[in-house]
């Protein structure tokens, strides 16, 4: 609990951290969010599917609050602050789907409510009841999270499993909670923080130049009349001092010449912490060029993929089967077609990326298609597009082309590409 409260308020006080989160929406979740891809192989079908998840997907929270969107998204960033998300399906709920979520806090299950297996029985860890296999049996949550405005009661509540979402990663074998995934770089930041907040003190202490009057006189006391010495600080007037004083100048020095480069090496150390590039996390493209954004780019989106999949995997799948086996009950999906197949015969489409070098990268993307290395439908893929959606699109536009008169400029065809334009990938 100290972990994740600690982990809340980096994200909420501190620059990078906020940075980190907003990277991991905008490439994990993207402007649309993960798209469902019927593949019925009968395309009426496939879209009468889609456009009841679409349909579901415009208010899916039982507050009425989020959509399909704003849930990929809550979770996303929750299980960065949090290290989990905890989601109750809730089945038979009033809608026209009978089907909604309902995020919960990670607060309301309690991390010290641990019980020993009795003769054989289940073990409680952390509020997770678990079987001897380590399988979760169901959850342990407080009536009020605590720590809530109107929060009065310790009551608890035994939730099974089958109605909970529990997405995390696991840091460690047999881990039933999870841990934020700020904590490998929780003291750096803080660090990076104090040693940032004394610079900025320092010199503001330095823009407002000062200094010492001292007394000449051999007893310390000064010749003349006595009272104190006070100076103007405006521009052009100089002033002279009385007889038997001396000003002493006080002007530090900051920030010092170090602070760039340890700032710079501070959150290196963060971005490897975190699998981005230091050029993402800071916005600093001082020391990049092209070549190296080009690598660091790269290597990035792996990880940015690889987090999409365990977000399909662990978040979305899990809702998704209960959401199909009550969209069948209400209506809203045929009966008549086995519900295995609404579940199996699909693939889940995350965001993609425009091309790195669009010119360079599409001839290769080009050549491996006509040379059978790759299929047009990765390709796609990789740009987060869909080809069968993309052909309907060049269906419509052939049609507007035809009822209006205007040409359609160019034609695709599978010819090979021009050779690549050299240039110089080292140049900033």
């Amino acid at each position: 609990m100290t972990l994740r409260h600690r982990s809340r308020e980096l994200i909420q006080n501190n620059a990078w951290a906020n940075r980190y989160v907003a990277l991991s929406e905008a490439n994990i979740v993207g402007p649309k969010g993960v798209l469902l891809q019927s593949k019925t192989e009968n395309q009426d079908t496939d879209k009468t599917i889609e456009a009841a998840w679409a349909r579901w997907g415009r208010m899916v929270t039982s507050d009425d609050r989020w959509g399909w969107l704003e849930a990929q998204r809550l979770a996303t960033a929750t299980e960065i602050g949090d290290g989990e998300v905890f989601v109750r399906l809730h089945r038979g709920y009033d809608n026209d789907f009978g089907f909604a979520i309902q995020f919960i806090d990670a607060d309301a299950l309690d991390v010290a409510f641990n019980f020993p297996p009795q003769d054989g029985g289940n073990e409680i860890r952390c509020g997770v009841e678990i079987d001897s296999g380590g399988k979760p049996v169901a959850y342990h949550f407080f009536d009020q999270v605590p720590g809530d405005l109107n929060y009065s009661s310790m009551q608890r509540t035994r939730v099974p499993a089958d109605q909970i979402v529990h997405f995390y990663r696991p840091y460690r074998l047999n881990a039933t909670r999870g841990v934020p995934r700020l904590y490998p770089v929780m003291f750096d930041l803080n660090m990076l923080r104090g040693y940032q907040e004394a610079e900025l003190v320092a010199a503001r202490m330095a823009a407002a130049k000062t200094g010492f009057f001292e007394a000449q006189s051999e007893d310390g006391v000064p010749y003349g009349s006595g009272g104190d010495i006070t100076m103007d600080a405006e521009p052009g007037s100089p002033q002279q001092l009385p007889v038997g004083w001396k000003f002493n100048e006080w002007s530090p020095d900051h920030p010092t010449t170090a602070y760039p480069d340890f700032v710079a090496s501070t959150l290196r150390s963060v971005a490897s912490g975190l699998d981005i590039s230091y050029m993402n996390l800071t916005s600093d493209l001082t020391r990049s060029n092209f070549a190296s954004s080009r690598v660091g780019l790269l290597a990035e989106r792996d990880s940015w993929r690889s987090r999409q999949q365990h977000l399909i995997n662990h978040f979305i799948e899990p809702i998704y089967a209960p959401w199909v086996e009550m969209a069948r009950l209400s209506g809203q999906l045929s009966e008549a077609i086995q519900i295995s197949m609404y579940i199996e015969e699909k693939q889940w489409q995350p965001r993609g990326w425009t091309w790195v070098d669009p010119l360079k990268d599409v001839q290769a993307a080009v050549m491996a298609k006509n040379h059978r290395i790759t299929s047009g439908q990765k390709i796609a893929s990789a740009m987060g597009d869909d080809l069968g959606d993309i052909y309907d699109d060049h269906k419509r536009e052939k049609e507007i082309s035809e009822q209006t008169g205007v040409p359609i400029k160019g034609d695709a065809d599978d010819t090979e590409p021009a050779e690549p334009v050299e240039d110089d990938e080292a140049s900033p």
